[in-house]
């Protein structure tokens, strides 16, 4: 009996494996087969020996390969299912009235365009204003320490 090699579905070299067995391995009439005594690879629906394991009354069709569909929003791990990203709006107020007055508001401009998009189906523009706020959060709070620090400093050396 035959031992066969097969192309898989990558396109590259599998097997060896029996002749029954072919079919178990996913190999189907337009798979490219090889074995001993071979010139070159043949599809195996054209290979005499293994005609029969491809008669059509015999082999259910083989289903589809569905593709993966990348998501339609970016990533966000603030950000789960169907619910709305959050919008920093607590955070962006407290690092206006603390920290630094104009990153502060730019801030909370973006904090109050998450829900507005996310209400008119703008999934990805609510998910971006939420990124936006926290970025400016964070900013005003990095300014507000270096301001207390620089303050400090001056007050202690003068």
């Amino acid at each position: 009996m035959n031992s066969y090699y097969y192309l898989n579905a990558a396109g590259q070299q599998s097997g060896p494996t029996t002749k029954d067995n072919l079919i178990n391995v996913g190999v189907t009439k337009d798979t490219y087969v090889w074995c001993k005594g071979m010139r070159n690879w043949e599809k195996a629906g054209d290979v005499q020996e293994l005609k029969p394991l491809f008669n059509t009354y015999n082999n259910p069709p083989v289903p589809p390969v569905t593709p993966v569909q990348s998501p339609s929003t970016p990533y966000n791990p603030n950000f789960a299912g169907n619910q709305c990203p959050q919008n920093y709006m607590i955070p962006a107020i407290l690092s206006t009235l603390l920290c630094c007055l104009p990153t502060g508001i730019a801030a909370i401009i973006y904090s109050s365009k998450v829900e507005k998009l996310w209400a008119q189906g703008d999934k990805a523009g609510a998910i971006k204003s939420s990124e936006q706020a926290k970025t400016w959060c964070i900013i005003s709070l990095g300014l507000g320490i270096v301001s207390f620090i620089i303050g400090f400093i001056g007050g202690f050396l003068g």
